[in-house]
Parts: structure tokens; C-alpha cells; sequence
């Protein structure tokens, strides 16, 4: 295998190492600058609900995603259930509820929220003892400081009763899929 070294002024060397077969290898760096995107600095996190938790019923309620399945960067707060990614670009968010109903509601509604506001939002029909399975995706720009993520949840009218949850039901994730 051969190598290129790189040495930095003050900063040690990066080694590029070639695989040993036969034939072209080819890396092309754009003409641009900025830092280069590797597994090791791109933010992505995985959680879910332990146990339940009843919204309201026509008022958006913060999802309490409580267990963390994997956190890349530490970036996902089990205490304040927010995704704060430390690195700006723009991110793939997805969340998934699995709704419990006792009482009727005429909708199930799940929102993403982005430093407080929502930015998408999906209701789906529901009936009395029914459960239902509501998701939403999106992909947004994070600016890798102080942008969060969250997920709320509520009943439409007549819903009283209805909880999301049980344990790894109702999911909560994000990545980065490209730097700013």
C-alpha cells in the first residue's frame, strides 16, 4: 500500500493511504473550503419512549423521548428530550408515534418543532379503541449552535384519553445528511 503524508504547520500530518490493487484510484476535492465531513463529526441520534405519556387534547404536548438508542455527538438531552446538533448543515429528521386510543379523537396530530415552532406537522383520522401510528420526516437547515429539534404530540377534539408510547413504539431520530 503507499502513502502520502501531509504535514501541517502546526498541527502534525494526515496520512492518505492507497489500497494495493491494480488499476486508478481517483479522490476529487471540490474547489471549495470548509471542514470535510467524516462518521466521526456528523451528528446523528436515535430515541425512543419508555413507558407512556398522554397529550393533551388540542394542545401540543412536548413527546418525552426518554432512552437513547445511539448518539453520535451527544447531541440528543433525555432531560429536556431536544436534539441540538453541534454541527451546521442540514439534517434528516424523522419521528414515528404510536397513539393508544380509549376515547374517541377525530385526529391524532404529530409536529416536528424547530427552536419552538412548528415546521411540519401530520394528523391522521382515529376512533374510540383504536391505535394508530402517525410519522413525519423532513429535512432541515441546523445552524450547529443554538437550532433545536423537538416533537410534539396532541388529540384533536374529543380525545381525552389517548396516549403515545410504549416502549420503543414511538421514535425520534435525526442526522446530519450534508454540511453547510
Amino acid at each position: 500500500m503507499s502513502s502520502i503524508v501531509l504535514n501541517g504547520d502546526t498541527s502534525g500530518s494526515v496520512t492518505v493511504s492507497v489500497p494495493a490493487v491494480s488499476g486508478s484510484n481517483t479522490v476529487t476535492i471540490p474547489a471549495t473550503t470548509g471542514t470535510v465531513m467524516v462518521s466521526s463529526n456528523m451528528p446523528a441520534f436515535s430515541a425512543y419512549v419508555v413507558g407512556s405519556q398522554t397529550p393533551s387534547s388540542g394542545t401540543p404536548t412536548k413527546v418525552q423521548f426518554n432512552t437513547k438508542i445511539y448518539d453520535t455527538a451527544t447531541c440528543f438531552n433525555t432531560s429536556n428530550y431536544r436534539f441540538t446538533p453541534t454541527v451546521a448543515g442540514y439534517y434528516q429528521v424523522n419521528a414515528l408515534l404510536t397513539w393508544g386510543t380509549t376515547a374517541s379523537a377525530t385526529y391524532l396530530v404529530i409536529d416536528i418543532y424547530k427552536n419552538g415552532s412548528s415546521i411540519l406537522e401530520n394528523a391522521v383520522p382515529s376512533s374510540s379503541y383504536c391505535g394508530a401510528t402517525n410519522s413525519c420526516g423532513t429535512v432541515t437547515y441546523m445552524n450547529g449552535t443554538t437550532d433545536y429539534l423537538e416533537i410534539y404530540a396532541f388529540n384533536g377534539a374529543g380525545g381525552i384519553a389517548t396516549s403515545v408510547g410504549g416502549t420503543n413504539l414511538s421514535n425520534f431520530s435525526a442526522c446530519l445528511v450534508r454540511g453547510a
